[in-house]
């Protein structure tokens, strides 16, 4: 899970590749990861890449319906 995270701190320190790297280790390990989807997507976006992002926005939704997000207790 750190992956993921790591993943969101490049975000918002808008090192997109970086982001886009450890959002995929993340979904490498927990395939269909919605959260980590989501936030690669916005990374892709940003990057310039809008179509790829919106297909992958696409897939995010589908894999939100069926569950598969974190619930992290705080």
């Amino acid at each position: 899970m750190h992956t993921f995270y790591l993943g969101v701190t490049m975000y918002l320190q808008e090192r997109y590749d970086a982001a886009v790297e450890q959002f995929d280790r993340a979904i490498s390990i927990y395939p269909n990861f919605a959260d980590a989807e989501y936030y690669k997507a916005w990374s892709l976006d940003k990057l310039g890449q809008p179509a790829i992002a919106l297909n992958l926005m696409t897939q995010t939704a589908r894999d939100l319906e069926d569950g598969f997000t974190i619930n992290d207790d705080n």
